[in-house]
């Protein structure tokens, strides 16, 4: 076996990395808010590992893979790489950080730097530390290369290099940010009681039909499930729908005519939708509006490499409750036709938590909730992808993000990663007399044309705090015709709005952010009263927001399907 140099006071500071140990024993803490966590690092180079600016491990030769205890804290943290190109033809470097608070692994979100002198300093330290400033640096790009054997092969890690395979010696940094108390295995806010199939049997699906099967064994004569016995469901690898119940006949129009290389929407004619339009006769793969139906107690988890379930969505209805949904991606529902299909509904149901998902490639919502309750909800570390090649805004970004029609809808949707989409993420209120409180923070949405929140009506209600807007036109849409409520403060927080925020919550609100500001500046954040008063009553179940600053460096490194159990 190859064995690792490191400096005799690491020895005997207890510190141990091994050639192919994956977990090792736990350092003492350093102090009170020490969070432990185990970093692995591997590539076909000579690796050096720094954990905020202290040296941690190093592999002496190309393949071997570094295992150490990180000892990070609550807040900044810094994973940092020095990558000495050796005879590969195709270098790369792996890592993966884990612990309380999840995984995150390599991938674009890390800076890279092609530096073959001595380390680069600035006036916060050198490149390994905290505050060092690595704006300048690039992103780094994800390589071919497959996973060499025993790295997990189950985590975020992908093969990452500097932009030149020529590049020698090469710095890598990670910028994460952990928030204060964040348990990864417990959902908080209005969800924080569910407990979903804990304690039940505990199965593996890998087919279509074990996983219908598994997730409502019984119906009763109404085509409610009547499944409520405790179960774990573990979805391994990928199952897929497309075309299992054939094809669908439909009358459509475009919902706007694209010109080329833009690709139309189209929209499948239901409630008037193509009325004065040019309509014509498609076909549509059935299974997209043929959900799956989910019972009572029940947690579906998505286990290994890429466990992904395609052409089909979830439905949650009928009074079940108590139900979590995680590490899953859901995709390819009829991605060019709206109301070919929903990624996940949900219609008088209680208790849910949605939880490190992805969602992407849907032809109309990625998640709906209406027109009976959907309480006690919590929307959280999920990635909402709205790239897509068919667009209802000729632009290659999705429209229909989120709707909450339900009656009482109570939703906490927090440190979500929401990209590429132009509208409804979400559109709360406006239809049956719903009315919906939703606690939006600490997401990062990302480049939006459109809008992002979309409060309908003034039964919606709306409390954002801490969210992080980058590149979003209009932040909060609300208008004569979207005269819904929200409280979206932004810094600097005036005087009598932050007595009002304390004399409610009990603390300072938490200002959202806007990179750049929208042409209306601070007027585009309403600071409507009646939301601050509905969420004064409910302070039990707000999620404590963080900075929006730091929401960056939280979001893009641990939501998604990160394999957290």
């Amino acid at each position: 076996m190859k064995h690792f140099s490191m400096p005799p006071s690491l020895r005997r500071a207890g510190l141990f990395v091994a050639a192919a140990a994956l977990i090792i024993h736990s350092m003492p803490a350093t102090a009170a808010s020490s969070i432990q966590g185990a970093l692995l690092a591997q590539g076909a180079d000579v690796i050096e590992a720094y954990v905020n600016g202290r040296y941690v491990g190093r592999a002496a030769s190309a393949g071997i893979r570094v295992a150490v205890d990180a000892a990070l804290v609550a807040g900044d943290n810094v994973i940092a790489l020095n990558a000495t190109r050796g005879s590969s033809a195709a270098p790369f470097v792996l890592a993966q950080l884990s612990g309380q608070f999840g995984r995150t692994g390599s991938g674009t979100q890390w800076r890279t730097l092609a530096w073959p002198g001595a380390a680069p300093r600035d006036e916060h330290g050198d490149w390994t530390s905290v505050g060092f400033n690595d704006a300048s640096w690039k992103a780094a790009v994800v390589k071919t290369a497959g996973l060499p054997s025993g790295f997990p092969q189950d985590g975020p890690a992908a093969p990452i290099w500097s932009a030149s395979d020529a590049d020698s010696k090469v710095l890598f940094r990670l910028n994460l940010y952990l928030p204060k108390d964040y348990d990864a295995s417990k959902p908080q806010g209005y969800g924080r009681a569910v407990t979903g199939g804990k304690g039940g049997t505990v199965v593996r699906v890998s087919t279509p039909e074990q996983l219908e099967y598994e997730l409502c064994r019984s119906r009763d004569s109404g085509g409610k499930c009547s499944d409520h016995q405790a179960r774990i469901i573990e979805l391994a690898g990928v199952i897929d729908y497309r075309r299992s119940k054939g094809n669908e006949t439909v009358t459509a129009c475009a919902v706007k005519q694209c010109a080329a290389p833009a690709q139309s929407e189209y929209i499948v004619d239901r409630f008037g939708a193509c009325a004065g339009k040019p309509t014509f006769s498609a076909s549509i793969d059935a299974a997209g509006n043929q959900p799956l139906l989910v019972g009572s107690n029940k947690t579906l988890l998505g286990v290994g490499r890429h466990p992904t379930l395609r052409g089909r969505g979830l439905t949650l209805r009928g009074g079940v409750s108590n139900i979590v949904i995680r590490n899953l991606s859901i995709s390819d529902i009829n991605a060019q036709y709206v109301w070919g299909g929903d990624a996940l509904t949900m219609d008088d149901v209680d208790r849910v938590w949605i939880d490190h998902n992805y969602f992407g490639h849907i032809g109309r919502q990625m998640i709906v909730s209406g027109f009976g309750k959907a309480s006690n909800v919590t929307i959280s570390w999920n990635e909402f992808d709205g790239l897509t090649e068919y667009s209802a805004t000729c632009d290659g970004t999705h429209y229909w993000g989120m709707l909450h029609l339900g009656a009482a809808d109570t939703i906490s949707m927090v440190n979500n990663f929401i990209h590429d989409t132009a509208g409804r993420m979400p559109h709360a209120g406006g239809m049956n007399n719903a009315t919906v409180a939703m606690h939006i923070a600490n997401n990062l949405f990302l480049r939006i044309a459109g809008h992002a929140a979309n409060p309908l009506s003034q039964s919606a209600k709306l409390m954002m705090e801490g969210n992080h807007f980058n590149r979003v036109a209009t932040p909060v849409q609300i208008s004569p015709d979207n005269p819904g409520l929200a409280f979206a403060p932004v810094a600097p927080i005036g005087a009598s709005t932050a007595e009002n925020c304390r004399a409610r919550l009990g603390r300072d609100c938490q200002p959202n952010l806007a990179t750049p500001m929208p042409a209306k500046g601070a007027a585009a954040f309403p600071l409507d009263g009646a939301v601050l008063q509905l969420f004064g009553s409910q302070t039990a179940a707000m999620v404590l927001p963080y900075p929006a600053e730091k929401v960056t460096a939280a979001v893009r490194n641990l939501a998604g399907v990160r394999h957290v159990e």
